[in-house]
């Protein structure tokens, strides 16, 4: 869940030479950061070899790990070098039918991208914040792969 109030689109700003805010970083219409972290999350675990799906796909009597959370942070800075970080809480719960679900993790990961601002333009904002998710998501991986897979005994 995008825990970022949702009147606010913002995900950053502009900043001049004289470190003033001249321009916001808006997150385009239609699209949700939610889904963006989730759509990337899932990718990276089913590349390490995880059955995953969306919260609305999962079948009625499910027995395992399920990973939700929120966001807590997107955000890009550009006064001559752009500087973003995502922070986001992380929660899995495990558990069957069967049994109580047993919390395996809840924590916030923190991932940053700072670099040399050349262009200041909606691709470059994107490609850094991208940058960012993919920071975040390598440093959370093996952290959710580790907590997963003790939680199934291997």
């Amino acid at each position: 869940a995008d825990e970022r109030p949702p009147e606010q689109p913002e995900v950053g700003n502009v900043q001049n030479l004289m470190g003033m805010k001249t321009a916001k970083v808006l997150v385009a219409d239609g699209q949700s950061i939610g889904r963006w972290v989730t759509d990337a999350l899932i990718a990276e675990l089913d590349a390490a070899g995880f059955d995953v799906r969306h919260a609305d796909a999962v079948p009625e009597g499910f027995v395992g790990c399920r990973i939700g959370g929120s966001v807590e942070q997107v955000y890009i800075e550009m006064y001559m070098t752009y500087d973003a970080t995502i922070k986001l809480n992380i929660r899995i719960v495990c558990g069957d039918s069967g049994s109580e679900d047993s919390e395996i993790m809840n924590r916030a990961m923190i991932g940053s991208w700072k670099e040399t601002a050349v262009f200041a333009s909606a691709s470059e904002y994107e490609r850094v914040l991208v940058a960012t998710l993919q920071d975040v998501l390598q440093k959370s991986l093996p952290v959710i792969e580790s907590r997963i897979r003790a939680a199934a005994g291997e």
